[in-house]
């Protein structure tokens, strides 16, 4: 398509050395038409069936859409398929070098573009930016408004506590009072900061979902289909900062003046009182009740696996499941994502849980007491340690290893199983382990608690509800919501990051049996759900 909207002419009537103004544009044809040919080109046989858009109209598309080309840079064809591998459209002749990409999407068969699952998706995933911006948003007004009343409460104290004392500390006086408009102005600033930076990210996202609109309006199937591939990775890449925002930035601040003990009691000191600054996690839900779950699909792990006892579950990079199988073959079953046998990996030990990082895999063994790496690749063993404690629950945190020791400690390896410290939590019946934002969570089955903890080992928070019984399995997203599967009362629960709100999101007793291992994928938003009694495996979309 022609970079440029202002005056086009017809195609057709250039190529005969005729200039005529276009009225209409033909995607198919990658050609403008004046009124006479735009007749033609609706009667012939050939091209009848072709959607024209006005000229006008193209104007209202957003120029990465309108830049998109329908032709081969390397072999001058058009475009007729879609690559998934290379996520690119290739020609005939490129096809040639792509036999080996999987299944392409044949481009002049697409149909129904603007109602497909990627664009309902797409557009939920921009509805949910932008409720959360707007909280965000809300939080921090609310924030700076209760910062000028806590400015003028803690200002009338240090007045209140002046009066006390002798006129000689009206130096002191004037000290802290500088010292409280000074922190306010900083976390002021920070505050309108935070604030601008939401509303700039707003901004964005109300801009995409204008283009979104516009393009469903105007562009053609394969204009939406290819526009799309861009605007997801960049609603991915708004989600992934919006996150990073809610996670790091949104603590609540609150001045505080507390004035000394001498002082409250009269006598003079060198001090006029202690200025105290409170940051905490901002008390902001992230609306969990919206959380969609769809079924994607179910599967019985394949009969030449014979007896699988499946303890716990991962998945790798590119979206194979890592299943533990603690019966009477010690082994990780690899699936693909359809539940296909890619291979079994044996074991020495018994295995408990599973992590991925980097090609390699770290399995715990309860029984043996050990923690293993093994190359996922060529499945050789890399390492073997004896921890001297039953192992456990796994997690990663960053590129650290955590280890759950039953009824001892929660230890920290790096990749080589070098210890790099430890989180001092003596925690009995806690089988499975998930790690986010500095923060761990575990769920105690027999006391039908979930636990929320900082690396330091203090309790942040507790969760306790009558629907859920016998946690087990617990996993998180990228929004720091917390799903945990409930072994006996057979359902998946979601927790708010702040742990005060819940939901049950799936009920399992007709379909699943004890539900003891869950994970998340977050860049897949998958929850793959299993248990040690069952040889089926759930998979479903969450978000």
């Amino acid at each position: 398509m022609a970079s440029a909207y202002q005056e086009q002419c017809c195609s057709i009537c250039e190529l005969q050395h005729i200039t005529n103004k276009a009225e209409e544009w033909c995607p198919e044809c990658d050609e403008y038409l004046c009124s006479t040919c735009k007749t033609h080109h609706k009667l012939q046989k050939a091209t009848r069936s072709h959607n024209t858009v006005g000229v006008s109209d193209l104007k209202e598309l957003p120029s990465f859409v309108s830049a998109i080309k329908l032709e081969c840079d390397v072999h001058q064809e058009n475009y007729e398929y879609f690559c998934p591998k290379h996520e690119i459209p290739i020609c005939v002749v490129c096809a040639e070098e792509h036999t080996n990409c999987g299944q392409f999407t044949i481009l002049r068969k697409l149909e129904g573009t603007k109602t497909s699952s990627g664009v309902v998706k797409l557009e939920k995933n921009i509805r949910d930016i932008q409720q959360n911006l707007e909280i965000f948003l809300q939080n921090r007004r609310l924030n700076l408004s209760n910062l000028k009343d806590q400015q003028a409460s803690c200002r009338k104290k240090v007045k209140e506590t002046r009066l006390k004392i002798n006129r000689h500390l009206d130096k002191l006086e004037k000290t802290v009072i500088n010292k409280l408009d000074n922190s306010y102005i900083k976390h002021k600033s920070e505050i309108e900061q935070i604030v601008n930076n939401l509303s700039a990210h707003k901004m964005k996202i109300d801009a995409i979902k204008n283009n979104i609109d516009n393009i469903k309006d105007h562009a053609s199937e394969i204009q939406i289909f290819l526009s799309i591939q861009d605007i997801q990775k960049e609603i991915k890449e708004e989600g992934t900062q919006i996150v990073t925002i809610g996670q790091n930035e949104l603590q609540d601040i609150e001045l505080l003046f507390i004035p000394t003990l001498s002082c409250k009691s009269g006598i003079i000191l060198e001090s006029f009182g202690e200025l105290k600054t409170n940051i905490n996690p901002a008390d902001i839900n992230f609306h969990i009740d919206q959380i969609s779950i769809t079924k994607k699909l179910g599967f019985t792990l394949p009969t030449i696996l014979g007896e699988a006892k499946v303890e716990y579950c991962c998945t790798t990079d590119e979206g194979l499941f890592l299943l533990t199988d603690g019966g009477e073959k010690s082994r990780i079953i690899v699936l693909e994502s359809d539940g296909a046998l890619v291979c079994e990996i044996p074991l020495q030990h018994i295995p408990h849980d599973v992590i991925y990082f980097n090609k390699t895999l770290y399995v715990s063994s309860f029984s043996s007491k050990t923690l293993t790496s093994i190359d996922f690749e060529s499945t050789e063993v890399k390492q073997i340690i004896k921890t001297g404690h039953n192992c456990d629950a796994l997690a990663l945190a960053g590129d650290k290893i955590l280890l759950h020791l039953h009824n001892v400690e929660y230890k920290i390896y790096d990749q080589n199983l070098v210890e790099v410290g430890k989180i001092p939590i003596r925690m009995e019946f806690a089988p499975s382990l998930s790690y986010c934002d500095e923060k761990i969570y575990f769920a105690q089955w027999k006391d039908n608690t979930v636990y929320c903890h900082n690396m330091a080992g203090i309790m942040i928070w507790k969760f306790q509800n009558e629907d859920l019984r016998a946690p087990s399995g617990i996993a998180i997203d990228n929004y720091g919501n917390v799903f945990v599967s409930g072994a006996f009362s057979k359902n998946i629960t979601v927790i708010s990051p702040n742990g005060e709100h819940s939901r049950n999101i799936l009920h399992l007793a007709d379909v699943l049996d004890y539900p003891t291992a869950i994970h998340y994928n977050n860049s897949l938003m998958q929850l793959i759900v299993s248990s040690n009694t069952s040889n089926h495996i759930l998979v479903y979309y969450a978000s």
